[in-house]
C-alpha cells in the first residue's frame, strides 16, 4: 500500500516538471559521511629538483715576511648558484576537520648530489685567484601540513618546518702563472638546520594513490671556514676567512600512497560516459614558475686555451597560457600559446692560460612559445600528459677581457643580443578543482642553438618547472 501511495504521488508531480517547459537536471544522493581519503598514514617517493644558491664571502690579510710586490687584503664575494635532479621520500599522518580543513605532520629525506663552485680573480694582480666549492647530498627534517580540500579528492597545503643537512667546503687561493695551488684549506664538513616554508598541492587518482607536487625553500645558517697559505714565490702568508650564506629550494613530483582507515569515502565517482568532454574548452593559466638556465661556455680564439665553464643559474617569474583542447573517453589532445616572464643571468670568469683573464654574462627576460598537448586521463578529473613545442627567447651576451700583466687593459664588449628558437620536450599533471578552475603543474625542458660572441661559445638549455592556476569557459 505505502509503495502504492509514493508511485501515485510520483506520477503526480513529474507533470508539473516538464510542464514548467524548464530543464531539471537530475539529483543524487549525497555521499555517505564518512572519513576522507586524506585521513590516516601515507607513503610517498618521487624525482626532485634542488637548486643550491647564495654567496661566499672571503676576507683577506698579508702577513708579508720579505718585501711583497702585491698585497692582499680585501674582499671578494663569491656567488654560487648550481641545481641537480634527485629523489624525495616521505612519510606521515594527518585528519581532516570541519569537512574542509586538514592538518598533519610528516618527514622526510632528500638525495641530491649538489656540487656548486665559485671564483674570482684579482684584477690588482691578474696571476691569483680564488675560489670555494660547497657540496650537498642529502637533507633530512620534519614538516607540518596545513590544508584546504579544494574538492573530496584535491588540496592545497602550506608546509612549515625544518631540515638538517651537511655541507662540505673548501677554500682555494691559488696563481694561474705556475698553474698551482697556493693555499687550500682542509675539507670541513659543517652539519647545518635550516627553517622550511613551502607550498604543495595533492590530488587522489584513485581510493588509495594521490599525485603531488610541491616547493619548499631552505633558509639555512651562516658558518665560516677559516684557512692560511703560504705564497713562496713572494714569501707572503695569505690568511682568510670565508663566510657562506646558502639557501636550498627543492621542487618534488611525487606518487602517494594512503593508507585509508575503514569507512573511508569512496570519492572516485564518474562524471559520464565521456569521462574527458568536461576538457573540450577554451581555456587561460597564470601561476608562477622556476627557470633555470645552464650550459658551458668555451673560448676559441687562436691565442687562448681553451677551457670550459659552466653556467648555472635559476630565477622566479610567471608564466601565462592560453589554448583549447578536445578530450574524447579517457584521451586528450590539444594546443597551447605561452609567455614567460623572469630575469635569469649567468655569469663566469675563465682563465685564458698566460694571455689574459676573460668574463662572460648571459641574459634572458623571458620567451614565448606554442605546444601541442597529449594526455591520458587517470580518473575522471585528472590528467596528466605530455608537450612537444617550440619557444623564441633573446639571449643579450657580454665578454670581458683584461691582461693580467698590464692592469690597465680591461676591455668590454658591447652586449650582443641574440634571437634564437628553441625545441621544447615536456611533461605534467592537471587536475580539475570544479566545473571551471583547474591546477596543474609542468616541467619543460628547452634546447637552443649554439650562440657566438666575441671569440666565446655558449651551449645554453633552459629548464622551468611551473604550477598554473588554469580557468576553462563555458560557451553553451
Amino acid at each position: 500500500m505505502k509503495k502504492l501511495l509514493v508511485g501515485v504521488v510520483v506520477l503526480c508531480l513529474s507533470p508539473l516538471a516538464f510542464a514548467s517547459g524548464v530543464y531539471v537536471a537530475p539529483t543524487y544522493a549525497a555521499a555517505p559521511v564518512g572519513k576522507s581519503v586524506f585521513d590516516g598514514f601515507y607513503l610517498g617517493i618521487g624525482p626532485s629538483l634542488v637548486a643550491t644558491t647564495g654567496k661566499a664571502k672571503t676576507d683577506f690579510d698579508s702577513s708579508p715576511l720579505k718585501y711583497t710586490v702585491f698585497g692582499y687584503p680585501g674582499t671578494e664575494e663569491l656567488p654560487l648558484s648550481d641545481y641537480k635532479f634527485g629523489v624525495s621520500g616521505f612519510g606521515g599522518y594527518g585528519i581532516t576537520f570541519y569537512q574542509n580543513y586538514y592538518l598533519g605532520g610528516e618527514l622526510f629525506a632528500n638525495y641530491s648530489p649538489v656540487k656548486t663552485f665559485g671564483a674570482e680573480w684579482n684584477f690588482t694582480d691578474g696571476r691569483h685567484w680564488y675560489a670555494t666549492q660547497v657540496k650537498s647530498d642529502y637533507t633530512l627534517g620534519a614538516a607540518l601540513r596545513i590544508g584546504y580540500l579544494l574538492s573530496q579528492k584535491s588540496m592545497i597545503y602550506a608546509l612549515v618546518g625544518g631540515d638538517y643537512t651537511s655541507f662540505k667546503v673548501k677554500s682555494i687561493d691559488s696563481t694561474m702563472t705556475a698553474n698551482r695551488l697556493i693555499g687550500v684549506s682542509p675539507s670541513l664538513t659543517k652539519h647545518v638546520i635550516g627553517f622550511i616554508p613551502g607550498i604543495g598541492m595533492e590530488t587522489m587518482l584513485t581510493k588509495n594513490w594521490a599525485l603531488r607536487g610541491q616547493y619548499t625553500y631552505s633558509l639555512h645558517q651562516s658558518f665560516s671556514d677559516t684557512y692560511t697559505g703560504l705564497r713562496k714565490d713572494l714569501e707572503t702568508i695569505i690568511h682568510a676567512k670565508t663566510k657562506y650564506d646558502l639557501n636550498r629550494s627543492t621542487f618534488n613530483l611525487a606518487a602517494v600512497y594512503h593508507f585509508n582507515p575503514q569507512g573511508t569515502q569512496n570519492t572516485m565517482l564518474p562524471l559520464s560516459s565521456n569521462p574527458g568532454e568536461f576538457l573540450n574548452r577554451f581555456y587561460l593559466g597564470l601561476g608562477p614558475e622556476l627557470t633555470a638556465v645552464t650550459g658551458e661556455t668555451k673560448q676559441v680564439a687562436p691565442d687562448v686555451e681553451r677551457l670550459y665553464k659552466g653556467i648555472s643559474s635559476f630565477y622566479p617569474g610567471i608564466t601565462g597560457v592560453g589554448g583549447y583542447g578536445i578530450g574524447y573517453q579517457k584521451w586528450y589532445m590539444g594546443g597551447e600559446l605561452f609567455a614567460d616572464y623572469s630575469p635569469v643571468k649567468s655569469e663566469v670568469k675563465l682563465d685564458g692560460g698566460n694571455i689574459h683573464i676573460s668574463g662572460s654574462k648571459i641574459e634572458s627576460d623571458y620567451n614565448l612559445g606554442a605546444a601541442l598537448r597529449g594526455g591520458y586521463l587517470f580518473s575522471p578529473k585528472s590528467l596528466v600528459y605530455v608537450l612537444m613545442g617550440a619557444d623564441f627567447t633573446q639571449f643579450k651576451l657580454r665578454t670581458t677581457k683584461t691582461n693580467w700583466a698590464d692592469p690597465n687593459v680591461y676591455i668590454e664588449t658591447p652586449q650582443a643580443t641574440k634571437n634564437v628558437v628553441g625545441f621544447m620536450p615536456g611533461i605534467g599533471f592537471e587536475s580539475m578543482i570544479n566545473h571551471n578552475l583547474s591546477a596543474r603543474i609542468q616541467y619543460a625542458y628547452f634546447l637552443y642553438p649554439t650562440l657566438k660572441d666575441q671569440g666565446t661559445k655558449y651551449e645554453v638549455a633552459r629548464s622551468r618547472l611551473t604550477a598554473l592556476l588554469t580557468y576553462y569557459f563555458n560557451f553553451t
